[in-house]
């Protein structure tokens, strides 16, 4: 009789096993994520290490990436400074130096020295009052990806010699930067960079399943 009885509940707890094990196959993408969030490594040290030897680190994990010998990798934030200083320069001509970058939960902040003197007239707006010569400006924003291929910095404030100013001044500056955004900056990434996640300890970038 015992036998009968618990059959029925065998039975409810093998149909519950295959309905997860099935919610899991359809998510496992989602699954070895967060996996990896649990499970993943914190990014190494930066402390005293030359930008160019920052951004070879980051290089070769990046290979490891791409090449699939990895699934995802995690990059410091003075890597992804080594890294994103020469697009910096590129965008603005050179006028921004002594770029740094302290990742929160979910957002990016940049920090560094701009030279208002090597901006095109007009490129600061309403911004030229605050600005003259060189000074330090700061800018956060959430980081994302808008799809494969294009990440997304979100603004969200922006200091200059630490004051915070207000977004109809520095929005202006945006638009020249990324015309037709609102308030966002694009920047490219790589096609098999398939996810993105910031955290204070590093940013994850995900790429496909691992060839064996």
């Amino acid at each position: 009789m015992r036998g009968c009885l618990s059959l029925p509940f065998r039975l409810a707890a093998l149909a519950l096993l295959a309905i997860g094990a099935w919610v899991a196959w359809e998510n496992r993408d989602h699954v070895r994520r967060w996996v990896h969030r649990v499970t993943a490594d914190a990014a190494p040290a930066d402390a005293g290490i030359d930008p160019v030897e920052l951004r070879q680190r980051a290089t070769r994990r990046l290979d490891s990436l791409e090449r699939r010998r990895a699934d995802s990798v995690v990059l410091s934030a003075g890597e992804l400074a080594a890294i994103v200083n020469g697009d910096i320069s590129r965008r603005t001509a050179g006028a921004f130096d002594s770029v740094t970058i302290a990742l929160g939960d979910g957002s990016v902040t940049v920090a560094a020295r701009l030279d208002a003197d090597r901006l095109p007239a007009g490129t600061l707006g309403g911004l030229a009052e605050f600005v003259a010569g060189r000074e330090p400006v700061e800018a956060t924003g959430s980081v994302g990806l808008r799809r494969l291929g294009v990440g997304e910095w979100r603004l969200a404030s922006l200091r200059v010699r630490g004051v915070p100013l207000p977004r109809a001044l520095w929005s202006h500056l945006v638009e020249r930067v990324a015309p037709g955004e609102d308030g966002s900056v694009t920047f490219d990434l790589p096609a098999w960079v398939t996810g993105l996640r910031v955290a204070t300890g590093g940013a994850v970038l995900y790429g496909g399943r691992v060839e064996r």
